[in-house]
């Protein structure tokens, strides 16, 4: 198969610092219109880049899929993508520099955090464009979904397509 571009899936949303048990993990965003194969796929921080999957691993077309080091990720989120349960590098509460590798060994994207671009009080940090350069820390926020995180749904800090807001009211009569 020809290797994927730079930027074709990108890191999304990393929950460094959970709360009580909860595993780390990691989003990933496909955000291509094919799906992509993550066998023979490395995540990677600065001491170790286990293996995604050893099988077919297919990311659907601008789908999700979540990293974690345990699948009990699920009794603290309604998932509705695929977790992949891995030997997910220790992620720093402090910052890391985390890197997805495809099957060619070449970076597909990675980006370098760090605590102050949020994700702090046991809440995730999101992406909040992914047509934004990765290493951007204005592109970074903590989530303010009312569950802390995200994980395989759009991020709460993100540009939704039908965003709206009231930009005047006007009253008839004046003082109803």
């Amino acid at each position: 198969p020809i290797p994927n571009d730079f930027g074709d899936i990108v890191i999304n949303e990393i929950m460094y610092a959970p709360k009580d048990e909860e595993p780390e993990w990691v989003e990933l965003f496909n955000r291509t219109d094919t799906e992509i194969n993550l066998k023979g796929w490395r995540f990677a921080d600065k001491t170790s880049s286990p293996i995604i999957a050893d099988e077919e691993q297919v990311l659907e077309a601008n789908g999700y899929i979540v990293l974690s080091e345990s699948e009990i990720l699920n009794d603290y989120y309604n998932i509705p993508t695929e977790i992949i349960v891995m030997n997910l590098p220790s992620l720093n509460n402090t910052g890391d520099k985390l890197k997805l590798i495809n099957s060619w060994n070449q970076i597909i994207d990675s980006v370098e955090y760090n605590s102050n671009w949020g994700g702090e009080n046991e809440n995730s940090l999101e992406r909040i464009s992914t047509d934004v350069e990765s290493n951007d820390s204005s592109n970074w926020k903590s989530s303010i979904n009312k569950n802390s995180a995200t994980p395989g749904l759009i991020n709460s800090v993100s540009k939704k397509d039908y965003d709206f807001a009231v930009s005047e009211i006007i009253l008839n009569p004046d003082k109803p």
